[in-house]
């Protein structure tokens, strides 16, 4: 970009702006970044893109096998479809085909359940009693959906090889809330080809509200964890052939649980966050419980966020290699919470970020490929899909976040952010040039001087 002029953006010869710049120290008012922006920039910009009736889930993958993230929203109530995004790359997405299933959908997945090395689709179909699997063509276009039976009223679903055989199996949370109640966990087997065996049931006690996994115990095999509505998360171990005895159930907050794994502490095992949601959002906790490394767990931190949790999900958001938990909310009027994990098994206070109305479901993925996790929100009321853009890897002196500059349109956005008062830089430490700590007329010159006098690069604090 350094041989386009400043003439062609200016209309001004180079001495001319820079004494412009100068004098026009009068007018511009410096910014403390300091205190203006977040302890952490992370989530500062955020897209929305209409979804359809209702958006229950949404996931992430390659579904089309160009290298860039695609978005798989499900449809609940009205209009119960599978709608596709497919990503650009560059954070932005155009509408893909519809899906049409037979009944309102929930929780959703991308997983290559057929072994041919492209992710297929998963997705609870909540008022038949069922999982429906869409095989994908290879092309991110997807076949009719396949219905297999779970238990009554299911939640929420976790795609992984259970049985040890290499090919990807599906444990589902059943609430019990549909006509015939039962409370249960619902494993179906891979026969190997991406079709499912019948669903082996596990009495739970209470309504399963989530489920995951991971090796709790360290042995190979992969356990589960269903958070309840009553009061309790309820680990399941693996027998080692993908069937599971009766679960140990370790007491948690009252109100229907939500759950998460991650290595907390560092130490190499992986333990359990969990949520609540009670009524309102009013008490609502995160609990953290510390693996022992034989696959049972004491309690861990304690925090109260009152937000009204739908979904958690752990993940490095910030980029210092300790894991963070997130979650979506339906509250204020959606939003996401992030905690910071400091490392030890425990988390900062949570950040908030907006999404939009009752977000009810959240991924990480880098939309956008600049090496950290994006988050997307499923908005239930709002009919959308919320892109909220991490900018914890930002380039210092890429002011508008476009194409890792520094260049040109970089230095014309700080300028008309300094003197018209447009908007700001994305965080606001990448338009602090100069590195002082303060965004203002010094930091135009120093870029000016880099881009067109072979000047210092720029190094931003």
């Amino acid at each position: 970009m350094r041989s386009r002029t400043l003439r062609a953006i200016f209309g001004i010869s180079n001495s001319i702006l820079i004494c412009t710049v100068i004098v026009s120290t009068v007018v511009a008012l410096p910014v403390d970044c300091a205190s203006a922006a977040p302890v952490h920039p992370l989530f500062l910009d955020r897209l929305n893109y209409q979804a359809g009736q209702f958006p229950y889930g949404v996931c992430a993958a390659d579904f089309d096998g160009d290298g860039t993230a695609d978005l798989a929203v499900s449809r609940d109530w009205t209009d119960p479809q599978i709608y596709i995004l497919k990503g650009h790359g560059d954070g932005t997405f155009q509408a893909g085909h519809t899906y049409s299933l037979n009944n309102a959908a929930s929780a959703i997945a991308g997983a290559d359940v057929n072994g041919d090395h492209v992710p297929d689709i998963v997705v609870i179909v909540r008022l038949s009693n069922a999982v429906a699997v869409l095989l994908n063509n290879g092309d991110g276009t997807f076949q009719a959906p396949a219905y297999y039976n779970t238990g009554y009223g299911p939640t929420s679903l976790t795609e992984t090889d259970l049985d040890g055989d290499g090919d990807i199996d599906i444990a589902v949370g059943d609430a019990g809330y549909t006509a015939g109640g039962g409370d249960s966990l619902s494993v179906l087997l891979n026969n190997g080809n991406g079709t499912f065996a019948t669903a082996v049931r596990y009495d739970c006690g209470g309504p399963q509200w989530s489920v995951t996994s991971g090796d709790f115990d360290g042995d190979g095999d992969i356990d589960l964890v269903a958070g309840t509505g009553r009061d309790s998360i309820a680990v399941f171990m693996n027998a080692g052939s993908g069937t599971f005895g009766a679960p140990t159930k370790y007491f948690a907050d009252s109100g229907f649980m939500y759950t998460c794994t991650g290595d907390f502490d560092g130490d190499g095992k992986l333990d359990l966050a969990a949520v609540n949601q009670n009524e309102f959002g009013i008490g609502d906790t995160l609990r953290v419980l510390m693996n022992n490394g034989d696959g049972s767990f004491r309690p861990g931190a304690k925090y109260l966020y009152d937000q009204g949790a739908t979904k958690l999900i752990a993940a490095d958001v910030d980029g210092d290699s300790r894991i963070d938990v997130i979650t979506s909310n339906l509250r204020n009027p959606g939003s996401v919470q992030v905690f910071i994990g400091n490392g030890d098994g425990t988390f900062q206070p949570p950040l908030f970020f907006a999404a939009q109305a009752f977000a009810n479901d959240v991924c990480a993925v880098d939309i956008d490929k600049d090496g950290d996790l994006d988050l997307v929100t499923a908005n239930f009321f709002a009919n959308t899909a919320s892109i909220l853009f991490n900018f914890t890897n930002y380039i210092c002196g890429d002011l508008n976040g476009w194409n890792g500059g520094p260049d040109l349109e970089d230095l014309a956005y700080l300028i008309n952010h300094l003197f018209h008062s447009t908007a700001a830089p994305l965080p606001l430490e990448a338009g602090n040039i100069d590195g002082d700590g303060v965004l203002d007329v010094a930091d135009v010159v120093y870029l000016i001087d880099y881009l067109y006098f072979d000047g210092s690069k720029p190094t931003c604090k």
